[in-house]
């Protein structure tokens, strides 16, 4: 069934515009919280998306993905579709933590992490943020890379911005990037990994690697190799699948 968003008060829509006033040109963001909440507990739909979004960024409140997601879901509980996406983005942050040393990081090789520059480690962490986000949907291993992208970002900055590009469920912009050809060929196999960990490397997945291979200067030749060795991890699997004794054939 589809969700109507729910027409708010006239009370609950003059506390809103008030908390856009606040928000927008007086900057004042506790006063502005403090109005989306009221409007809020009235069953204004935008007030409680405006305190997910407030929540996840640590404005007017400090940053609480507990409470963010909890507004997001308040907000996609009324139809908000906006709320929906960032919903599944705030479960997929949830328990994130940025002080997490090299070592801790399972997915990614802690070498190529220590040559890499803080540049080359902001684009190969929104490589990964794209590369998970490209088929649109996280699953739980997916997840994980997620994690492990935002830890490898020591800048602040920086990991808000790549936190705002999931949250919105936005493909984080990708240039080009010089590495040696060692460390190149280490980052082409993690984003293979993260393209087939749910056994499936559809044509969204293979076009962002193409593109990403690209501009870092691949062969044509070692591209069209990836690419191959993709679907092949993914054949083998599903061969597996098959051969395993508990599988029943489907009719």
């Amino acid at each position: 069934s589809t969700l109507i968003e729910v027409k708010p008060s006239e009370e609950a829509v003059k506390l809103f515009r008030k908390g856009q006033v606040l928000f927008k040109k007086e900057e004042n963001y506790e006063e502005a919280y403090s109005c989306f909440h009221q409007a809020a507990i009235l069953n204004h739909t935008k007030a409680k998306y405006n305190l997910g979004l407030m929540n996840f960024n640590g404005k007017g409140v400090p940053k609480n993905l507990d409470e963010s997601y909890h507004w997001f879901r308040e907000a996609a509980k009324d139809g908000n579709e906006k709320a929906r996406k960032a919903l599944k983005s705030t479960r997929a942050l949830q328990n994130i933590t940025t002080n997490t040393l090299e070592h801790e990081i399972p997915e990614f090789d802690t070498e190529l992490m220590g040559r890499l520059t803080e540049d080359q480690r902001f684009w190969f962490a929104g490589a990964v943020v794209a590369m998970v986000m490209a088929d649109e949907h996280i699953d739980l291993h997916e997840r994980s890379f997620l994690h492990s992208a935002i830890r490898i970002v020591r800048d602040k900055r920086k990991i808000q911005e790549l936190e705002e590009y999931i949250l919105r469920w936005q493909t984080p912009p990708i240039g080009a990037m010089d590495f040696s050809t060692k460390d190149r060929d280490h980052i082409l196999e993690s984003l293979l990994n993260i393209a087939a960990v749910d056994r499936n490397f559809d044509e969204r997945e293979e076009k962002l690697l193409r593109e990403i291979a690209g501009l870092m200067n691949v062969p044509e030749q070692q591209i069209e190799n990836l690419i191959e060795l993709g679907h092949k991890r993914v054949e083998q699997f599903r061969a597996n699948q098959l051969r395993a004794p508990n599988v029943r054939a489907r009719l």
